[in-house]
């Protein structure tokens, strides 16, 4: 029988996994029985990650597909920062997706071996299934359905990573900034024609979806404040102006 500093290493090498989740909710295999979706679940491992926990880093060799069972993250992609720059807190990083509860991701790894392109840190409380390449290309073959709605979501992020690509090569960093506080916005239910961001996001955040530096964030809303484009309201953002907003943006 173990002694108790045997157990206790031996929990320590175990990696936090809750084996009771589904992937009923799981977009990508939305069609499959659910004999199928259950295999699945067998086959992976289940693993619990707490908010800014990064689930993988760039480079990283692991090359399970991974589905969101509960949960929000990120995936970013930075640049290699010169000496010193990280304890400085200047390493650049651009924010390219927020995935949430139902959503997949990892997949190019899983598809062609290579290792990891980018970043995923949890945003908030996090459950992960990951499922071994072997069984995610063997799901490939087998079901068509899936390999479609793969291809599906690849296009779409091609598209969209096409955006981001012309807006990073013809738009300066403030014009970036002033996109993404579009792009928060939505209609003010107040009616008076106004757009507004609920829960404006620290300015780090807006930086690394704008792909700016974080000063030229609060320079951006400043000057807008003054122009009287928008008004800070406790923790939210009223475009008062949007025509104006979207002009400056060159929309």
């Amino acid at each position: 029988m173990p002694d108790a500093n045997t157990a206790s290493d031996t929990a320590a090498k175990t990696p936090r996994m809750t084996p009771h989740h589904s992937l009923a909710g799981i977009r990508l295999l939305q069609g499959l029985p659910n004999d199928a979706i259950q295999a699945l679940e067998s086959k992976c491992a289940w693993h619990e990650y707490s908010p800014e926990e990064i689930i993988f880093d760039l480079d990283d060799d692991g090359t399970d597909v991974c589905f969101i069972a509960r949960g929000k993250l990120r995936i970013l992609i930075f640049g290699r920062p010169e000496e010193g720059e990280v304890a400085e807190g200047h390493a650049e990083q651009v924010a390219l997706a927020e995935m949430f509860t139902g959503d997949t991701f990892g997949e190019l790894s899983a598809i062609d071996g290579q290792p990891r392109s980018a970043q995923a840190i949890a945003s908030d409380n996090c459950v992960i299934a990951m499922l071994p390449r072997a069984d995610m290309l063997d799901l490939l073959r087998h079901h068509p359905d899936v390999a479609i709605s793969m291809l599906g979501r690849f296009a779409g992020m091609l598209r969209s990573m096409n955006r981001r690509v012309y807006s990073m090569a013809t738009m300066t960093p403030q014009q970036r900034v002033y996109l993404e506080l579009l792009r928060l916005s939505h209609p003010n239910p107040q009616g008076d024609g106004s757009w507004i961001i609920d829960t404006l996001p620290a300015h780090g955040d807006i930086a690394d979806w704008a792909g700016a530096p974080r000063e030229c964030v609060g320079t951006a809303i400043g000057q807008l404040a003054r122009e009287g484009v928008v008004e800070r309201r406790h923790r939210s953002l009223v475009i008062k102006n949007h025509a104006r907003l979207r002009m400056l943006a060159h929309l």
